[in-house]
């Protein structure tokens, strides 16, 4: 027992710690895209802005899925290192988001949309999809990026080999997250973004690694939304500003 002790250990003190890294992200397809054939761009026209807004305005809030979310388990639960995140818990994030709207004069009712009523892949396509099932003038897409960088220490593994049942907290997880907020109005042009981030780090033992990244991930959007709801009040001014100040028509 002696030697595969001191085996285990050689071994894992040789291994040292090692890094992998789990993505899960949104996007937006921009409206000038290639074509097909790769041959040429096709380039569509940029949706213009308006210069009046309907008062009050009514806004749809969602999350663009995710592009590249696989889950994990073969029973088909979606694991929250890889996606796709819960929509109970988007549904959360949009309404602490939707704090942000709520204190104008201008804005009227918010729906906050789960995002399998989304279609398409650029913005007019998005906004088109939502206002084809909710009644709204503008529509307010949330896209993100989430990384975990999982450091797993050697030494750990050694010491859940030597002692039955023992999961020592001897790995990391570093998880980083960027959010942003476009509104876009019903033709599809872009009114006004503003974006947030966080960043948190903790140990944890192998066998909880997505009991991990869970907490993780729910502790980066909070911070993040703390980061963001203030930058975008600020743009909902800057745009209510910028409205009255439009010439009117005669």
């Amino acid at each position: 027992m002696s030697n595969l002790a001191l085996c285990l250990l050689l071994c894992a003190g040789c291994a040292g710690p090692t890094i992998s890294t789990a993505r899960t992200m949104s996007s937006i397809t921009p409206v000038t895209a290639a074509s097909e054939e790769g041959s040429s761009a096709s380039t569509s026209p940029r949706p213009v802005q308006p210069t009046s807004l309907p008062v009050p305005a009514r806004i749809a809030l969602a999350f663009v899925p995710e592009v590249n979310a696989r889950g994990t388990s073969s029973e088909g639960i979606s694991s929250w290192a890889t996606g796709p995140l819960p929509e109970a818990f988007k549904a959360k994030v949009l309404e602490n988001l939707a704090d942000a709207f709520r204190k104008e004069s201008f804005i009227g009712p918010i729906e906050v949309v789960p995002s399998f009523y989304l279609g398409g892949r650029t913005a007019p396509e998005i906004v088109a999809s939502v206002r084809a099932t909710f009644d709204v003038e503008a529509v307010a897409l949330v896209t993100y990026d989430l990384q975990h960088f999982n450091r797993i220490n050697g030494w750990s593994l050694t010491y859940v080999a030597l002692v039955t049942m023992m999961f020592v907290p001897g790995n990391e997880l570093s998880s980083h997250l960027y959010l942003d907020t476009a509104v876009y109005w019903s033709n599809g042009a872009l009114l006004f973004r503003a974006s947030g981030s966080a960043g948190n780090k903790e140990a944890f033992a192998l066998p909880y690694y997505d009991d991990s990244a869970q907490v993780q991930t729910e502790r980066c959007f909070a911070d993040a939304t703390a980061d963001l709801v203030p930058k975008l009040r600020r743009e909902i001014e800057k745009f209510a500003q910028r409205i009255k100040a439009e010439p009117r028509a005669p």
